[in-house]
């Protein structure tokens, strides 16, 4: 099976795929900047564990134990 494109279709194809790729590469960007960035979840997590680490129970307590768990997507 042999597809057939005119140069103005191939050229369409590519500026969408262009648009696609930058469009992914900000999203991965700006995801990356929600995890690793100075106030982002990276630094996050351990402060948030620690607090309620401090609430009844402990690391045992339900509170700390369904953040641990969504988490990990449990």
């Amino acid at each position: 099976m042999f597809l057939s494109f005119s140069i103005d279709e191939l050229k369409t194809l590519n500026e969408t795929i262009a648009v696609a790729l930058k469009d992914y590469g900000d999203a991965t960007s700006e995801r990356e900047k929600l995890y690793d960035g100075p106030e982002g979840l990276k630094v996050r997590i351990p402060l948030i564990k620690e607090y309620l680490a401090s609430f009844t129970g402990g690391k045992k307590g339900q509170k700390y134990v369904e953040f641990t768990q969504a988490m990990k997507g449990v």
